[in-house]
């Protein structure tokens, strides 16, 4: 990659990373908020939903580190974690939600 193609992608990324942050700071509540408090609610229902906390916190640096230009510091396995936590999630919220729609 040319270093002119290299930088302007990591311009692109922050400018879109600007755009975003102004986004969620303009929100109410929060969006981390948001998934915190409802962690939190849903586990007084169901105790699994407590465990999703920490899924929910490696996925979020995980998608973090992928988002941008030349994410080298991914290995195999880190990413095959990220892979089983985010199964594990929706395998344990999907059938909440088909519950909750019957």
């Amino acid at each position: 990659m040319r270093l002119e193609e290299f930088v302007q992608e990591w311009t692109k990324k922050g400018d879109n990373d600007l755009a975003s942050a102004q986004f969620l700071v303009d929100m109410r509540p929060v969006p981390l908020e948001v998934i915190g408090l409802l962690l939190e609610r849903c586990g007084t229902f169901d105790a699994g939903f407590s465990t999703l906390a920490e899924s929910c916190a490696f996925l979020t640096d995980f998608a973090v580190e992928m988002r941008y230009p030349n994410s080298i510091n991914l290995d195999f396995d880190t990413i095959s974690k990220a892979l089983s936590l985010a199964r594990g999630a929706v395998a344990h919220v999907a059938p909440k939600l088909a519950e909750g729609s019957d």
